[in-house]
């Protein structure tokens, strides 16, 4: 399945990036289940190595609260950690997009 853009004015139809410099918001469903027996289930649509390898290096860590935690509800937090790690550098485009189209408004 090919990767779902966030277009301007969110429209499935246009071509054009929703920002003025070309870049493109990736949208992706997640979802993250918590059983009562301690076990996470963690399901993406494309970044699931992406979420993975900064988990299994800290789980890999003897040193590390999620290693030492034991607990899956740890886990959880470490994998929405690392989405919202992920989604931190989409926020500074989106502002600049917004500025520019109120700008746009005003003129």
């Amino acid at each position: 399945m090919p990767a779902q853009t966030l277009h301007e004015q969110n429209s499935w139809r246009s071509t054009r990036p929703s920002h003025p410099e070309s870049l493109t918001v990736i949208a992706e469903q997640v979802s993250i289940f918590l059983t009562s027996d301690n076990i996470v289930i963690a399901l993406f649509e494309n970044s699931a190595d992406d979420i993975e390898v900064p988990n299994l290096t800290r789980l890999n860590s003897p040193s590390t609260i999620l290693q030492q935690s034991c607990d899956a509800s740890t886990i959880s937090q470490a994998i929405i950690d690392v989405i919202i790690d992920m989604a931190i550098p989409v926020r500074a485009p989106n502002s600049a997009t917004v500025r520019f189209r109120d700008l746009k408004l005003i003129h």
